[in-house]
């Protein structure tokens, strides 16, 4: 599943990636070192960013100073060169809802293996993507994926991300594998720009201003800038995946939901160039505009 990018599109997405290894490489420091004050025991933890913010949620919600136990991640589930994530179900978390949030929070609060079934699904539909020059970093942000229930190929399936929860994805497992690595990609993308618009220091409104065609109601520029970017990334993988998944279901499914999603780009170029133009850094404007021309052209 590889497609031939253009440097356009290429040179600013490295250059956003390292500046936000950057960034992960200082907050994984900061949370490490705010919970080894709290238990000096854990000195020698290694856990990657999004597992630490999971203990120190789980800390800051219970009241409950996190334990050892807890925080030792066994090697298995250290995020690997190829990027294999910790994978965990919904019994494993503890669940919250806060008004801030439009969907449930999950706190991580087991390390156990989680189902197998749920592995060989995750696989199946990850694999592929991790060919991709594009795909591959952005799908390398979600860390922990909390998969919430199984669903059949054609039901209804949910995801949604969390803004401050980072790496971390909760989504149903499709059994139609092309439906369940979009939604993956899709959830992965979302946590990618979050991290990246931290470490940039954008201050984006909060106030609504453009009208999505997705919502069906005015977004702030930080919606604006996340719908349009995630949607021109699944249009590229849309195409692509007719190469990876080569049956006729597929091919219907992935050229219908490129007429649609082209539709609603075109529809919505205007006020995503507008949202770009406010931008202050500069590799984030090249890269945006660049992922919207690619998935129109």
């Amino acid at each position: 599943m590889n497609s031939c990018l253009s440097a356009d599109l290429v040179d600013p997405l490295l250059a956003l990636e390292c500046k936000r290894a950057r960034w992960e490489a200082a907050k994984t420091k900061a949370v490490r070192d705010a919970l080894v004050m709290l238990v000096p025991e854990l000195s020698n933890i290694t856990a990657p960013l999004p597992l630490l913010t999971h203990v120190a949620l789980d800390w800051r919600l219970s009241g409950k100073v996190p334990s050892a136990a807890m925080a030792r991640v066994d090697s298995r589930f250290e995020p690997r060169a190829g990027g294999g994530p910790h994978l965990a179900t919904r019994a494993q978390c503890k669940w919250y809802k806060f008004s801030k949030y439009e969907s449930p929070l999950g706190v991580l609060i087991s390390t156990a293996p989680g189902r197998h079934d749920f592995y060989e699904a995750f696989y199946r539909a990850s694999t592929p993507l991790h060919a991709n020059q594009l795909f591959a970093p952005l799908l390398r942000q979600a860390q922990v994926i909390v998969i919430t229930r199984a669903v059949g190929a054609r039901d209804t399936m949910r995801s949604y991300s969390l803004r401050n929860v980072y790496g971390t994805v909760y989504i149903e497992a499709s059994a139609a594998t092309i439906r369940f690595a979009e939604a993956l990609l899709h959830e992965a993308t979302h946590c990618w720009l979050n991290e990246l618009l931290e470490a940039s220091g954008e201050g984006l409104t909060d106030r609504g201003q453009w009208y999505s065609v997705w919502k069906e109601c005015k977004r702030p520029a930080y919606g604006i800038l996340h719908a349009v970017l995630t949607f021109a990334v699944l249009i590229l993988f849309w195409h692509v995946a007719q190469g990876e998944w080569r049956d006729d279901s597929t091919a219907r499914y992935a050229n219908a939901r490129i007429r649609k999603e082209v539709g609603n780009l075109r529809f919505m170029d205007s006020a995503f160039k507008e949202v770009v133009s406010t931008l202050k850094e500069a590799e984030l404007r090249k890269f945006s505009l660049a992922i919207e021309q690619a998935a129109l052209s």
